[in-house]
């Protein structure tokens, strides 16, 4: 109940508009109240913190055409591509052989740019314009994933580096006829 009334009193200072009293009783239970109590001391809270962001600049003032005469300007606009998910040598588990790609691209994807899929060294879909991939019907085994950003004529800008991942499934027993032999 203590914890629970400091830490109400500690994330809403403006709420309070009287001071925070503290005083140690005869059993040396720490007691807080809003109301002062002969022996107690007034304890001076922080103030909140507020976060302000900064305004973001407008997206249309000073950026490079995207007519195709700044295409260099675009291409080296991208920071880093890597894929997140899954993680270096992870073992996967899907019957179904689904594996889920988590692609983080700095900065975001840009209008009329695509991601591109490369498993085991050729490219696994079509150019896709989601950072958060599925992957079907992938055989079982160890696979080598990357993955890269293109324009819109299919060149291209940045790749990542390739990880390698294991995918577990499970084999299909053979069945036999019922009552072959």
């Amino acid at each position: 109940m203590k914890t629970t009334l400091i830490m109400l009193l500690l994330c809403a200072p403006g709420v309070v508009l009287s001071g925070v009293y503290q005083w140690v009783d005869d059993q040396g239970q720490v007691h807080f109240s809003d109301q002062p109590v002969s022996g107690a001391k007034e304890i001076q809270l922080r103030e909140s913190t507020v976060y302000t962001p900064p305004s973001l600049p407008d997206s249309t003032a000073g950026s490079p055409s995207n007519d195709g005469d700044n295409e260099q300007g675009v291409a080296g606009a991208y920071d880093s591509i890597a894929i997140v998910s899954p993680s270096p040598d992870e073992p996967i588990r899907s019957n179904e052989g689904q594996v889920n790609i988590s692609v983080e691209l700095i900065p975001g994807l840009r209008a009329g740019h695509k991601i591109r899929v490369y498993l085991d060294g050729t490219q696994a879909s079509d150019d896709l314009d989601s950072t958060q991939i599925s992957l079907q019907e992938v055989d079982r085994g160890t696979h080598t994933l990357g993955v890269g950003v293109v324009d819109a004529n299919g060149e291209e800008l940045k790749r990542s580096e390739t990880i390698s991942f294991h995918l577990l499934r499970i084999a299909a027993p053979k069945v036999q006829p019922f009552g072959g032999g």
